[in-house]
């Protein structure tokens, strides 16, 4: 079972609306180089100052930088340990969390299970954050298993609570944040969760740097079970109700080998697959991805996949899949061929259209496109070769792959909608 404890957040001490919509900012992951100049213009103390902010090794830049806002008041600690229950709007569809201090350790230990692959320059990166500020900054999504009502009851008699905040970002979305000191409601949290196992949506890599500071504190004499080093910051949504959604994230190939030819895509993946024109005579790039993605997602069909090309589009789908898993890459568990994008990966990018490698730019620069929009443009623009789109996986499906050990290709899912940085940190020296 995840063992959770409530925290002394760390936060901004303005927190009219206006102020807190400058200083929130998308995860670190999200935030392209436009997006990133625009956060840090938007206020000299904007959260993409501490997290993504140009920096020289170890991050000295943005250790002073956080140790002055702290000492000028800018971030203030709460008085009294909290979890913190989250909402976030846009429209009608909200999602319902709360923020906690989650004991880390390995799935065995802390009952938090991975479902992606993790890589070693970005855990280098985050730890280097992470030991210049001695804060968590940002917290990793977690979804945990059902509890029969029981969270989700705690989180309905929060919202009875005065908002520590309430502020509208860019993206339309509206962010409340309330603070649960009462110790009752801490406790049901605590035992609701008792039963529970917990998947990370996002935040792998910051999950693993956190697990890497933990160990070089304990390499170093600290033994104590309950030192703040032992925790990490997590937003923890439940399975089913809260609002969480899972989409997909599409392909786009900028190189094909020699001989690879779009066109004749039917030839390289042979009988075992079924290619159908797809018309886009007449649409512009967003109606065509849209009706695209529409397609696949309305079929009834089990594997079906859209492509599309500088000068043609199809629908492809496995006839037998049975038949075509001994041509597969690398073998593939019967639990991830519920995944799409698997599927693409390993019986039709690398073993027939000839896309070797890892994953990323030197894969024949098969890289990742979570709006079909953009991904189609690039390949009508000329930018790209070709673009495959998948079908989001189940939320079943992901905590199943989780629970067994097993993990999906690399950017296989996108968990929406993302909790923002800047809400609340785990200040390890305040714990």
């Amino acid at each position: 079972m995840p063992v959770i404890k409530p925290f002394r957040g760390l936060r901004y001490a303005d927190t009219r609306p206006e102020a807190m919509a400058r200083m929130l900012a998308p995860p670190f992951d999200m935030i392209g180089g436009e997006q990133q100049r625009a956060l840090l213009a938007i206020s000299e103390h904007n959260v993409a100052w501490l997290t993504v902010a140009d920096d020289g090794p170890g991050y000295p830049g943005v250790g002073a930088r956080f140790a002055r806002w702290r000492e000028t008041g800018i971030l203030r600690s709460d008085v009294d340990p909290a979890f913190y229950a989250y909402e976030q709007s846009v429209g009608e569809a909200t999602l319902r969390g709360f923020l906690a201090a989650v004991r880390l350790g390995a799935p065995a230990e802390s009952a938090v299970h991975p479902h992606e692959n993790t890589f070693a320059e970005p855990i280098v990166d985050r730890l280097a954050l992470l030991k210049s500020t001695r804060c968590g900054l940002e917290p990793v999504f977690g979804i945990h298993t059902d509890t029969g009502g029981r969270v989700a009851e705690v989180l309905r008699q929060a919202t009875a609570i005065e908002p520590l905040f309430c502020a509208q970002t860019p993206d339309g979305a509206t962010h409340r944040l309330r603070s649960l000191t009462d110790p009752d409601q801490q406790h049901a949290l605590m035992e609701a969760l008792a039963d529970t196992q917990v998947v990370i949506a996002d935040g792998h890599h910051r999950w693993a740097a956190a697990n890497a500071l933990r160990d070089e504190q304990r390499a170093s004499g600290a033994t104590d079970p309950g030192a703040p080093h032992e925790f990490g910051l997590m937003l923890l949504v439940e399975e089913s109700g809260a609002g969480v959604q899972c989409g997909a994230f599409h392909r786009v190939i900028h190189r094909l080998p020699e001989g690879v030819d779009p066109t004749r895509l039917d030839e390289h993946l042979g009988t075992g697959f079924t290619v159908q024109g797809f018309p886009t005579e007449g649409l512009s790039d967003e109606e065509a991805a849209r009706r695209m993605v529409e397609r696949i997602t309305s079929d009834p069909g089990p594997h079906v996949f859209g492509c599309c090309w500088a000068t043609g589009a199809a629908l492809v789908r496995i006839r037998d899949l049975e038949a075509l898993l001994p041509t597969a890459s690398r073998p593939i568990d019967p639990i991830i061929r519920e995944f799409d994008v698997a599927l693409l990966h390993r019986l039709i990018l690398r073993p027939r259209l000839g896309c070797h490698g890892d994953y990323g730019p030197q894969a024949c620069a098969v890289v990742f496109e979570k709006d079909p929009v953009a991904a189609w443009r690039k390949v009508t623009s000329g930018n790209a070769l070709m673009a495959w789109f998948v079908r989001p996986a189940p939320i079943a499906a992901v905590l199943r792959a989780a629970f067994a050990g097993l993990t999906v290709p690399q950017k296989a899912t996108h968990f929406h909608p993302k909790p923002p940085s800047g809400m609340v940190m785990y200040d390890l020296g305040e714990q």
